[in-house]
């Protein structure tokens, strides 16, 4: 088995739970959250054969050039939390690198594709990725699972055998369904004025946007007045799903070239210990033992 995790991801989930400093007032809750995500990981998937971390290296150039206002926010709901996330960040690569694991960060190059790619050139092994990102959704199969770090998801494990029952769509409808509602943690548009309601309806109906556009344009069907905004905002359903979609290597610059900037961690015990006690969180170093018997070889 192969676990991917997406960095900024489970460090943006671990800083907004708790609040927790060093005692020179260094923020800590992302660091010491992080961490113990990890160790809990790898204790509940047992028989990892590798493990891959990978983060953000900045947002994809061409998804900005096709939409310029795309992960554009008006207003940060927290910002004195995101600045404490940014000033851990650099502490949690350092320390990553201390580990025998692989790590994976490329400027202008977002987590998302590159998890895709790893998930889907990945042969003969079972892949879980954690992640709390409803995009990921599109990419499981029989080899491809998801795990939800953040703890009030009702179903935390989703795979090929419970989507369908959780979600009420297959995984390869996940995309057309996405496209109609948007994201607005992305400042993705979908089809103006749908809402997981009617796109979920649609979907269920029909199995996909274009079956479902087909039957309107055939006389077929007669949509009501929600279900016809869907049908006539074509423009922005296909804008988003270009966005959106995981499995199109469209919008990564040079995909050919990812795998080579994977970089593999050395374990460095004396660092771990050095910085953990930096930053008073003398209760982890017992961990470290526990942690490093998980780990793959």
């Amino acid at each position: 088995m192969i676990l991917i995790l997406d960095g900024n991801n489970i460090a943006f989930v671990c800083n907004t739970s708790q609040t927790l400093s060093s005692k020179k007032g260094f923020p800590t809750q992302a660091i010491y959250g992080f961490f113990e995500s990890l160790y809990h990981y790898l204790d509940k998937f047992s028989h990892v054969d590798k493990v891959m971390i990978v983060f953000d290296g900045g947002h994809s150039i061409k998804r900005k050039k096709l939409y310029p206002a795309y992960k554009e926010r008006d207003k940060i709901k927290d910002e004195e939390k995101i600045k404490q996330l940014h000033l851990q960040m650099p502490k949690i690569k350092e320390m990553l690198l201390c580990f025998p694991i692989d790590y994976f960060e490329l400027h202008n190059t977002e987590a998302d594709d590159v998890i895709a790619i790893f998930a889907q050139e990945t042969k003969e092994q079972d892949v879980v990725i954690v992640s709390s990102d409803k995009d990921f959704y599109q990419l499981i199969n029989e080899d491809v699972s998801i795990y939800n770090p953040v703890s009030i998801a009702k179903v935390r494990y989703l795979n090929s055998s419970n989507f369908k029952r959780v979600k009420g769509l297959r995984p390869c409808q996940w995309l057309d369904y996405r496209s109609m509602t948007g994201d607005s943690g992305d400042n993705i548009p979908g089809c103006f004025g749908v809402g997981e309601k009617t796109a979920l309806s649609i979907m269920q109906k029909f199995g996909s946007y274009r079956a479902f556009r087909k039957a309107v344009m055939a006389g077929q069907y007669s949509p009501n007045k929600f279900e016809r905004k869907a049908f006539d905002d074509l423009k922005s359903f296909e804008l988003s799903k270009r966005l959106m979609d995981l499995k199109n290597t469209e919008m990564v610059d040079k995909p050919e070239n990812i795998s080579k900037n994977i970089k593999r961690g050395v374990l460095n015990k004396p660092k771990l210990k050095e910085i953990f006690k930096e930053l008073d969180m003398r209760e982890a170093l017992n961990d470290i033992d526990s942690m490093l018997r998980l780990m793959p070889t």
